[in-house]
């Protein structure tokens, strides 16, 4: 077993993990964000799953893969709507300096992209990311200003990790993909290969973030 194979396995393993305790935590409180949340990592499930099978039959990765970027598309707009949900209105208008470094950052991977690939699909993925690191900035801006003027103390910083985890999702996947396009992929000592576990910790750490605001919100609302 290759190395990319493994990672893939350990990858879409953690994945099915988060994918039944996100559909888990929806069924039993019905709360949409839950269901976009799970809508996240299904299709990002799905994406993989393509991508691993092919892989082990054929010992080499797709040519052409719109099923996996298709579901990846769809998993990226799911976290959008995941952060946009998740926002309050004070959170979604402040201003930060940091929202254009994410925006730069999404257009200039789109740009490196597009020179050899398909434009369509990087524009499809890299527009939800960058507009959910954009928001994401906002809220995380908010929660420190909250928090450095006393405001914030009751919040218990369950808003600023979880929108840390968004951002280091977003970022993390902008390195995956400019490291893509380097390196053979033959090697652990490929940092292709511990950038994408990386993601994989990101994206268990975003679960766990979003299990901890939405247990911090439901404790305010039940003292209501």
């Amino acid at each position: 077993m290759g190395p990319e194979l493994a990672d893939n396995l350990f990858q879409w393993l953690a994945y099915m993990i988060c994918t039944v305790v996100s559909l888990r935590s929806w069924s039993r409180r019905y709360y949409r964000g839950w269901f976009m949340l799970s809508g996240y990592f299904v299709c990002n499930l799905l994406g993989l799953t393509y991508w691993t099978s092919y892989l082990a039959i054929y010992h080499d990765t797709p040519r052409i893969f719109y099923v996996a970027d298709i579901s990846w598309t769809a998993c990226f707009i799911f976290l959008l709507i995941v952060v946009t949900n998740t926002l309050t209105e004070e959170e979604e208008s402040f201003r930060t300096p940091w929202s254009f470094v994410i925006a730069a950052a999404a257009l200039g991977v789109t740009i490196y992209y597009s020179l050899g690939g398909t434009i369509l699909f990087n524009i499809l993925d890299d527009f939800p990311l960058g507009a959910a690191g954009w928001y994401a900035a906002r809220g995380l801006a908010y929660q420190h200003r909250r928090g450095s003027d006393g405001t914030g103390a009751a919040d218990d910083g369950t808003r600023a990790r979880f929108f840390c985890a968004v951002i280091a999702v977003i970022m993390l996947y902008f390195s995956l993909w400019v490291l893509s396009g380097f390196g053979s992929r033959e090697s652990w000592a490929d940092p292709y290969f511990w950038t994408d576990v990386a993601v994989t910790a990101a994206n268990c750490y975003l679960l766990y973030a979003y299990s901890r605001l939405r247990g911090r919100e439901e404790e305010r609302e039940a003292q209501v």
